[in-house]
């Protein structure tokens, strides 16, 4: 088994091997930090979850498979980017826009993050920041549940891309979260003009 520090390009991920079983994760770090982060969500109605959160506490090692994934950030492309993420699907997206916030790049970065309610938008404060911070980088949150409190966008999270742009064609879209959602955002951002060859996730590499 090779040791040493993981090598990979923003947007991949890793499986976590415990019990000759693999439990993907994207990674959430960009290349360039010297940990590794994972966005963990951990819940007794997920069974798998609570495997890997026992033994992340009862073991000092787990054995590790990366990098996988075909759905890294395309660095040689200038088009301004969509991120469409749900739920913890933004941890890759996470990865890349740190990724590009370390090589100082001006492309456009719109990211739009769904989730059930707002407190499920952990990194949302760390958003807002940025978006203040940086004219190339917006940022939208979307919530899908019932919800009288908020007043930003509602509904699923790529119908809100559509309704801010319609025509896509000039742009790049990398999608995460679940496979449902994946699909369905491919086929949707489509018909708005965007190039299937531009759109990465791996969730297509399933189906």
């Amino acid at each position: 088994m090779e040791k040493g520090p993981i090598q990979f390009w923003a947007g991949q991920y890793l499986e976590l091997l415990i019990n000759n079983k693999a439990y993907p994760y994207s990674i959430a770090s960009a290349p360039e930090d010297s940990e590794i982060e994972l966005h963990i969500q951990f819940s007794p109605s997920h069974p798998g979850s609570m495997i890997v959160a026992n033994a992340i506490l009862e073991s000092s090692q787990i054995e590790v498979n990366a990098p996988i994934g075909a759905a890294y950030l395309r660095e040689q492309s200038f088009k301004p980017i969509f991120f469409v993420a749900g739920g913890t699907g933004i941890a890759p997206l996470y990865s890349m826009i740190q990724h590009l916030l370390h090589k100082n790049s001006k492309r456009e970065m719109h990211l739009y993050w769904g989730a059930r309610q707002p407190e499920f938008l952990y990194l949302h404060e760390q958003f807002v920041n940025l978006s203040k911070a940086l004219k190339n980088f917006h940022y939208v949150p979307v919530i899908s549940g019932a919800n009288d409190d908020w007043h930003g966008k509602k509904g699923l999270v790529h119908q809100a891309v559509i309704e801010d742009f319609t025509d896509l064609s000039q742009f790049e879209a990398y999608i995460c979260g679940p496979f449902d959602m994946c699909f369905i955002a491919r086929e949707d951002f489509a018909k708005q003009g965007l190039n299937r060859d531009d759109m990465y996730s791996d969730a297509f590499q399933f189906g």
